[in-house]
């Protein structure tokens, strides 16, 4: 007996709510006040379909029905304004109701249009009917003389209503009209009313009860009340109607028709009533406003995603969700609402008692973790599979959905990871599961790797990496707290689109960053550093909304390692830091698919680009100075940049002074902003040297890169220190670096860096290899510091003129630069490397010297041994004074020069001692005492010897090896042949050049005191 009176009393609890639950057109009345409801758009029929019945669907089964198939209507799709309609021919097609529409009170809607301008009946009800005429539509409530129209235009959707009470005389009839173009309203006293025998669908019935009049066009919609509808009824009704057919006209309380416009509907009140409660055909009821009052509205539509369910939702929030959205329009102030789900057969929560969410989104409706505002816990219903919400405050535009909880493990303590006591299942969290950080807990990443679905971390929780420790999210990652990177490893693994947000309002930094995932990992909110590394296996890495750095300083380069094509979208900041400096010039490039000079105008001073600072000019009133070049390598002349709109692309190196004066240039840090360039990229090379660039933000090793025939694997890079282009063999090639190429064939050749010669180094610095052991004479200036090395490569297969084996001279760009330059035998190609046939007796290698300014220069010879391993002796001549340096005794020889390019030296290499012997007896003979002038140093006493003809002064100066004058000058009188001790007024110690100009001559030598 039991268990058959619980089903008793739930029936009877039941049943007034599914009774007076508002579930008509816009959530306004039920089957007890809705008489008809005829809706085209919901009949399931094929398209041309002949009309038997129109079903009724208020609930009340008075279908319209013609059982004459030469009598019945078309169903069409898409007819009015995209909605369904039933087409009626204007000849003899109607309907007519099953049982006889008697109502004198009522509230009636049609949605029609009319293709013809003759008298279209369009509804016949006992005591009204709606009719169109030419341009016109109207109602008639007694005949024959009482017909009130409005103007419309021909083949125009228009929405129809009147109103009337049940006053037989004195009462009024309310009407009006909508279309595209206008709304009209009127207001008449009824006085009499229609007796008609029949209620007929497209067509008006005469005294017999004959159909006449019939429609020639289309109807969609036709809804009847058994009474006279409020004003905010009527409102509610309107929006439905004007949303769903595209009718802005009506759109005065929803104006979300372009994404949102099915089953709009709402509750609200004026002051001859209201409408409280709500639900339409969807399962969305609203109710309990609790401040509704007169000229309050909300209204609610959904955008028909469906009641299937997606992941694409904030991970922070929830798991997954309805496809379907709805948006609210807020009217005044209706206050908080009640909002209720109906789940039957669209339940898809595990536990629907605990699971469901609503989600509101302010924003954008992308229910990411940024646009959801607000996640409430609602009350389940298991017998009639509903979830309701109560108090729920929405703003106009809001968004909502319902939406499973994310599967959380909060933490309870602090602790590692992988330690289970921190963890509120008492569990280590597992990729399938969202984890939790609340305040104030700290959780530390620390040995095995770490993994969860998403991750959020609360304000004033810290997340910690403890040392080379890695954590893998499949989900979402959000941070409100902090996240201690130390070296440890941030990794995106999932298979649907993933996405961070650093909404801590402070900068998190993170050592290495890796995304595999064939879809995105998405930035979406704050800044990111990045320190070490990137690494994008698969899909894209996306900036969308945050700012992301790949930073660069004194101790740190981070770089993307091999990564996917294209595997990067959005703007990122890629830095590339210089250290202090003395001014000079630098070859870079932006690694980026594309940026502009502006990119670089914030951090570096830059003339004649019509940017920041300005133009320096040379000398005043000279022309301007362009500080920024591109080469083209075609023509094989600089190009000035006179724009900072001028573009670089990666791979294109560019050429710029950086100083912030003439002299000095501090430590900076520049910016490339764009999009980082992955993937493979060819460039044309054209016969000689090539301005190209390392196109990726990571080092290359170039001996990796397949290169054309004509090219080989050397490269040249612009070192500040020296003042010139040092050749590399091979070797690595920094990040955002330019870097010359020679092609020697004579014709174009391509050659195409691929992902798979980067080779990251956890270094900052421009290029990193090591040298090869091999003789060479380096020069420098004693005063800037500039030079380069002549190479001298005994092989056994180098031929007479140019072999593959020999290393091109490239000029450098400063004014002040310091090279030794030879040339190979028949040829005039300047060389900085050499190469000899070995199997030669001697050797004898002319080297031109190159001097950027006035003063004393140091040729030291590196790795000698290489060279006496083949030759009994090396000899190094200068020519100028006449004196022959023994290299295997003296590697170092110092003398002065004045600014200019000299055929000075030469280099003379003896495989037979008596030719050495010989070379060295004649250079004694022919200058035995320098010209007359020469410095002897005895102990801590230095000398001045001499012999010349005639009276004159000798200028004597000491210097550091930093070129720095460290005593006052002297000025000593000489006459005929003499000595004379030099006098120091300031001590010395280590190693110092003492300098002597004559008329005739500049004497330089070094001594350590």
């Amino acid at each position: 007996m039991k268990r058959n009176f619980i089903p008793f009393l739930l029936t009877l609890f039941l049943s007034p709510t599914i009774i007076f639950s508002q579930i008509g057109p816009g959530g306004i009345g039920n089957s007890s006040d809705n008489l008809v409801w005829l809706d085209a758009n919901r009949l399931s029929l094929p398209d041309n379909s002949a009309i038997s019945s129109w079903t009724d669907f208020s609930g009340n089964n008075n279908h319209a029905i013609q059982a004459t198939s030469s009598r019945q209507p078309l169903f069409k799709t898409s007819l009015i304004n995209g909605i369904s309609a039933v087409d009626f021919d204007g000849s003899n097609d109607f309907l007519q109701f099953s049982s006889h529409i008697t109502t004198d009170h009522t509230s009636v809607f049609t949605v029609h249009q009319s293709q013809s301008t003759a008298i279209n009946g369009v509804l016949t009800l006992q005591k009204h009917f709606i009719y169109s005429i030419s341009n016109a539509v109207g109602v008639s409530y007694t005949s024959p003389n009482k017909y009130y129209t409005f103007p419309f235009s021909q083949n125009d959707p228009t929405i129809f209503q009147f109103h009337t009470d049940n006053s037989f005389t004195g009462g009024l009839l309310e009407y009006g009209r909508a279309n595209s173009a206008r709304r009209d309203n009127s207001t008449i006293t009824r006085t009499a009313l229609l007796s008609n025998s029949i209620s007929t669908v497209g067509t008006l019935v005469n005294s017999s009860g004959s159909p006449i009049r019939f429609q020639n066009g289309e109807i969609s919609e036709i809804i009847i009340f058994n009474r006279r509808l409020n004003s905010a009824e009527r409102n509610i009704i309107s929006a439905y109607l004007g949303s769903k057919f595209s009718v802005n006209t009506l759109n005065t309380y929803y104006s979300h028709i372009s994404t949102h416009n099915f089953e709009v509907f709402g509750i609200g009140q004026e002051s001859d009533g209201a409408n409280t409660n709500a639900q339409g055909t969807g399962i969305v009821e609203i109710s309990n406003a609790s401040t509704l009052g007169n000229g309050d509205y909300l209204l609610i539509g959904h955008d028909n995603g469906g009641l299937s369910t997606t992941t694409s939702v904030g991970s922070a929030y929830a798991s997954n969700r309805f496809n379907q959205t709805w948006r609210a329009d807020v009217t005044n102030t209706p206050g908080t609402i009640d909002i209720k789900f109906f789940l039957t057969g669209n339940n898809f929560a595990v536990d629907p008692a605990n699971d469901y969410r609503l989600l509101i989104d302010n924003t954008t409706g992308a229910f990411d973790n940024s646009s959801i505002s607000q996640s409430l816990i609602g009350t389940y219903n298991a017998i009639d599979e509903t979830i309701t919400f109560t108090g729920v405050a929405l703003t106009d535009g809001d968004y909502i959905t319902l939406a499973v909880r994310p599967n959380v493990i909060t933490a309870v303590g602090d602790g590692a990871w992988n330690t289970p006591a921190t963890w509120s299942c008492t569990c280590v969290p597992t990729s399938t599961d969202n984890v939790v950080i609340p305040s104030p807990r700290v959780v530390d990443v620390d040995g095995a790797t770490a993994t969860a679905e998403g991750l959020t971390i609360d304000a004033g929780a810290t997340l910690n990496f403890n040392s080379n420790d890695s954590l893998l999210l499949n989900g979402d990652l959000l941070v409100n707290g902090s996240i201690s990177s130390s070296t440890g490893l941030l990794g995106f693994v999932g298979t649907g689109a993933q996405e961070l947000w650093n909404n801590s309002g402070s900068a998190i930094t993170q050592f290495d960053f890796y995304a595999n995932n064939s879809t995105t990992v998405s930035f979406k909110s704050g800044d990111w550093n990045i320190t070490n590394f990137i690494k994008v296996a698969a899909g894209q890495l996306v900036n969308d909304g945050a700012t992301v750095t790949l930073v660069s300083d004194a101790s740190t380069q981070a770089q993307i390692q091999p990564s996917a094509t294209n595997s990067f979208s959005g703007e990122f900041i890629l830095q590339r830091y210089f250290s202090a400096r003395a001014a000079n010039y630098a070859d870079i490039t932006a690694p980026v698919v594309s940026t502009t000079i502006a990119d670089w105008d914030a951090e570096l001073f830059m003339s004649g680009v019509g940017g920041n600072d300005g133009d320096a000019r040379d000398g005043a009133g000279g022309p301007i100075y362009y500080s920024v070049t591109k080469y083209n390598n075609t023509t094989k002349a600089y190009i000035y940049i006179t724009s900072t709109a001028e573009t670089i692309v990666a791979g294109e190196g560019v050429e710029l002074f950086l100083g912030d004066n003439l002299s000095t240039f501090a430590a900076q840090t520049m910016d490339h902003r764009g999009t980082p360039y992955t993937g493979p990229i060819s460039i044309t090379l054209k016969p000689g040297f090539n301005l190209i660039a390392n196109p990726y933000s990571c080092f290359i090793n170039y001996s990796s890169v397949t290169k054309p025939s004509g090219v080989s694997n050397q490269f040249y890079v612009y070192v500040q220190n020296n003042g010139a282009y040092q050749l590399f063999t091979g070797g690595f090639i920094a990040a955002h670096q330019g870097f010359w190429v020679n092609n020697t064939s004579g014709s174009d050749k391509v050659i195409t860096f691929n992902e798979s010669n980067k080779f990251p180094l956890a270094i900052s610095l421009i290029s990193k290899q090591k040298k090869e052991k091999k003789f060479a004479l380096a020069i420098s200036s004693l005063g800037n510091g500039f030079g380069n090395e002549l190479s001298v490569m005994p092989s056994s297969t180098a031929e007479n003129g140019l072999d593959t084996e020999d290393e091109y001279y490239l000029a450098s760009p400063h004014k002040a630069a310091t090279s030794l330059i030879t040339k190979a035998s028949e040829s005039n190609v300047e060389l900085i490397g050499s190469s000899i046939n070995s199997m030669d007796n001697a050797h004898h290698l002319p080297i031109s010297f190159l001097a950027g300014e006035n003063g004393s220069y140091t040729i030291e010879a590196e790795d000698v041994a290489e060279l006496l391993a083949v030759y009994n002796c090396a000899l190094l001549e200068d020519k100028e004074v006449g004196k022959i340096i023994d290299l295997s005794s003296e590697a170092t020889y110092t003398f002065a020069a004045n600014t200019g390019k000299y055929d000075r030296f030469e280099l003379h290499l003896f495989k037979s001692a008596e030719d050495c012997i010989d070379l060295l007896n004649k250079a004694s003979e022919s200058n035995p005492s320098s010209n007359g002038v020469s410095i002897l140093k005895r102990g801590q006493i230095v000398e001045l010897n001499y012999a010349v003809e005639e009276a004159q002064q000798a200028q004597v100066d000491i210097y550091n090896l930093n070129g720095q004058k460290v005593a006052t000058t002297q000025y000593i009188g000489i006459d005929g042949n003499g000595s004379k001790e030099l006098d120091f007024t300031t001590e010395l110690n280590g190693i110092h050049l003492i300098v002597v100009r004559t008329n005739n001559e500049v004497i330089t030598e070094k001594f350590n005191f």
